[in-house]
């Protein structure tokens, strides 16, 4: 299975989505994860969508993140690893984890 993480900073354009998935498609990524993806959401909502053609329900479970930078308090930065680790604990031990995201790790 390819998998892919991919920080857009904006779906909010014309031609961006398409851009993703003729990426997407010239990659041949069966899971991708996007994180800044802005798009106007009056509600307040996160977005999933999954599928596949036999309408199994399969894969386990992904989960996205987008991790605070370098930058933020250290306090905002443990509280992020504290939430993730707990959603991890409450996630059926049967399943399979992936986590996709931008954790804003610097490589030196």
């Amino acid at each position: 299975m390819k998998l892919g993480s991919w920080n857009v900073r904006t779906l909010n354009t014309p031609v961006a989505l398409q851009y993703v998935l003729d990426t997407v498609k010239s990659y041949k990524i069966q899971l991708l994860a996007l994180q800044e993806v802005r798009w106007p959401n009056k509600e307040n909502m996160t977005l999933f969508y999954s599928g596949t053609d036999n309408g199994a329900k399969e894969n386990g479970v992904v989960i996205s993140c987008y991790g605070p930078t370098e930058e933020k308090e250290d306090e905002k930065k443990d509280k992020f690893y504290e939430e993730l680790e707990e959603v991890s604990d409450r996630l059926p031990k049967r399943s399979i984890k992936i986590f996709l995201g931008d954790f804003n790790a610097k490589i030196c």
